[in-house]
């Protein structure tokens, strides 16, 4: 969930996105799982690859796990 936050530059809007996100994507839709340390490399490829016109999302989740770990999925 979104939250403003008051930091030393004024208010912020933060979106907070954690490796249990990463992993529920994982359960819901790849059918595999990965550890704490790929679900960080996970987030951030996606801080460092994100469009800014659409933000971080599922489908930016979904692009950071295609991109380093698309060759484990499980097709059904």
């Amino acid at each position: 969930m979104a939250q403003m936050i008051q930091s030393h530059d004024g208010w912020v809007l933060r979106d907070e996105w954690t490796i249990y996100d990463v992993g529920t994507r994982l359960d819901d839709e790849w059918g595999f799982e990965l550890t704490e340390e790929e679900c960080l490399k996970v987030l951030h490829f996606v801080a460092d690859n994100f469009d800014c016109n659409d933000g971080i999302n599922w489908d930016a989740i979904d692009a950071g796990i295609e991109a380093l770990y698309g060759d484990r999925r499980v097709e059904e």
